[in-house]
Parts: C-alpha cells; sequence; structure tokens
C-alpha cells in the first residue's frame, strides 16, 4: 500500500487486514491511513514475515508497537516509523502485557531505521533479542546521539550486518572504532564521509576481524580524500583484517580518486582475489564465494563490475 498517500482511511486499512490475515507474508504500510488503530488487525497476521512502517505519518509508542509486534510468531524483518513517542506518563513496561525482555518475535532477523534515530526507540533497541543480526540506518532528519550509543552497547556484539546509509552528523569521532564496538561484523556499508584516519589505526580494529565484506558509498568527491585503498591492504597484511574479500565502491569514489589510487587499488585487488583462490583451496570457502573476492564497482546498490 506504499502507493497511497491520501486515498483511504484507517478504518479501511484496519478492515483490509482484517480480511487478508490468514495469508498476509509482506506488509508496508500507507503513509496516511495506518494509525495505533490498525495495531489490532496488524497483530492478528500470523504468517507475517516483512513489516515496512516507515513510511506512515502519524507518531506510534515504541511500547504499543512492540507488544502488537510480539503475537507475530514469523516476523523477520521491520521497519520502523519515521516518527516514535515516548510512552504514556507514568507507564512502566511491565504495565504493558508482552513488553518484556523478550517481547519481540524470536523470528525477527534485522531492524531497519528508515529515518534516524530518535530517543523513542530506546526501549525497542534495549528489549532486542540476540536473534537479530542485522541493523540499518538510513538518512534521516532525526539523530541523538544517546539512540547512537544506546545502539553500540545494547546490539555491537550480536550485530553481522551493518549499513550506515546516513550522512554522518557526528564528525568521525563515533565512526573510528566502529569495527572494535561491532566486534562480530562480517558485512559493513557506510558512507566514505564516516571515515577518518584513525578508522584504520592500529589497536582500533581488533586482531583477526571477521569482517569479509565492506562497501563504501560516496555522495560527492570531497568525502573520498581519507578513503585510501593502502589502509585496506596494511590491515590485511598485518592480521587486523584478515578476512577481508570484498571491496565495493560507487562510481563517486572513482571520479574523485581513481588516479592516486590507481597502484593501490589493483594490490588490494590482486591481494583479495589471491586470498579468495586460497581459500578454496583450503577448503573454507566454495567457488561461489572466491567469485566474489576482489574488488566491484557498483551502480546504485548492485555490484555491476570488478574493478
Amino acid at each position: 500500500m506504499s502507493g497511497l498517500v491520501h486515498d483511504g482511511s484507517k478504518s479501511l486499512t484496519g478492515r483490509l487486514l482484517g480480511r487478508v490475515k490468514e495469508n498476509l507474508e509482506e506488509f508496508v504500510a500507507p503513509q496516511s491511513s495506518f494509525a495505533v488503530n490498525c495495531l489490532a488487525a496488524l497483530s492478528k497476521c500470523k504468517n507475517l514475515k516483512h513489516l515496512d512502517l516507515s513510511l506512515i505519518c502519524e507518531s506510534l509508542q515504541v511500547l504499543d508497537l512492540m507488544r502488537a509486534l510480539s503475537t507475530l510468531p514469523k516476523l523477520e524483518t521491520f521497519r520502523f516509523p519515521r516518527c516514535s513517542a515516548a510512552s504514556k506518563p507514568g507507564m512502566k513496561d511491565e504495565a504493558i502485557p508482552g513488553c518484556r525482555k523478550s517481547c519481540w518475535p524470536d523470528s525477527l532477523r534485522a531492524f531497519y531505521f528508515s529515518c534516524g534515530l530518535q530517543i523513542g526507540y530506546i526501549p525497542a533497541i534495549i528489549k532486542a533479542p540476540l536473534c537479530v543480526t542485522s541493523l540499518t540506518i538510513e538518512e534521516g532528519h532525526s539523530f541523538s546521539s544517546e539512540v547512537v550509543w544506546c545502539s553500540v552497547l545494547i546490539l555491537g556484539h550480536q550485530i553481522r550486518s551493518l549499513r550506515l546509509e546516513f550522512t554522518s552528523k557526528f564528525g568521525f569521532e563515533p565512526m573510528n572504532a566502529l569495527l572494535h564496538d561491532f566486534p562480530n561484523l562480517t558485512h559493513l556499508l557506510l558512507r566514505a564521509d564516516h571515515i577518518g584516519l584513525p578508522f584504520f589505526a592500529l589497536g582500533v580494529i581488533p586482531h583477526a576481524h571477521p569482517l569479509k565484506v565492506l562497501t563504501v558509498v560516496a555522495s560527492d568527491e570531497k568525502s573520498v580524500y581519507l578513503l585510501m585503498p593502502k589502509y585496506l591492504v596494511e590491515a590485511v597484511n598485518d592480521g587486523r583484517l584478515s578476512n577481508l574479500r570484498t571491496f565495493r565502491f560507487n562510481q563517486m569514489c572513482v571520479g574523485a580518486a581513481a588516479a592516486s589510487w590507481e597502484d593501490d587499488i589493483m594490490a588490494l585487488a590482486d591481494l583479495l582475489e589471491k586470498l579468495g583462490e586460497k581459500d578454496v583451496k583450503d577448503g573454507v570457502a566454495d567457488d561461489s564465494v572466491a567469485d566474489k573476492a576482489g574488488i566491484w564497482l557498483l551502480d546504485g546498490g548492485s555490484a555491476i563490475e570488478r574493478y
């Protein structure tokens, strides 16, 4: 229902959910015709796997939302609303049925924050189950440093896939220790303007970090001057990023730095491809994994060609 803006009504959305509750597996809520009174109908969609509330205008209380979603045993991915509201004054978590540590479905695997991080999301993050291993934070205007650090402290050790698609609003500092704070990451996407020189410093990246795929995107040519492939070569060779096999970047990075990168980028590509081949020989990876090793140029979000 993402195409609906001002059409329909909240009551109609609720009735529609009631009609399709037995078979519904994916739902993208409409912008203006989804509200708190739709949550009761949504909570009965027991086969729902993917839920996207990122378009809705109305601010929902996070704990009310968690209570509704706790009844969805097959839910795997959840895209949060753009706005969140704090709990009602005086209301404690324990006073809301289903809103304890295990309130999220055990099937949940991925959180998506579509418009930044707000203070109202803290209860949802604190109660995130260990099965949530993927976190995406997209562009938005509402960022709270408290929520950013809460996310790191609570989710850091369990996240395997992290996508930071927003333009940095905090400077380099919060990102410099990213691989230290998320020690089990295997896939990381971030913008070039998140990266400062300390990102690659000795002592910041744990030895033999499990990162396998690093994707860096630039939105303008000025943001890539610190993204130096030679630092990646050093980190792979000295063991800090010994598991890295794939490095991907977009055309903007190439346009800004291709001339100065040429020797280093080819050295990195050769190194990653040889490590991929070695993994196959050692029996720790199959040919399909080795085929992805190396450096890839992105078009949009897809890897289109080997660099």
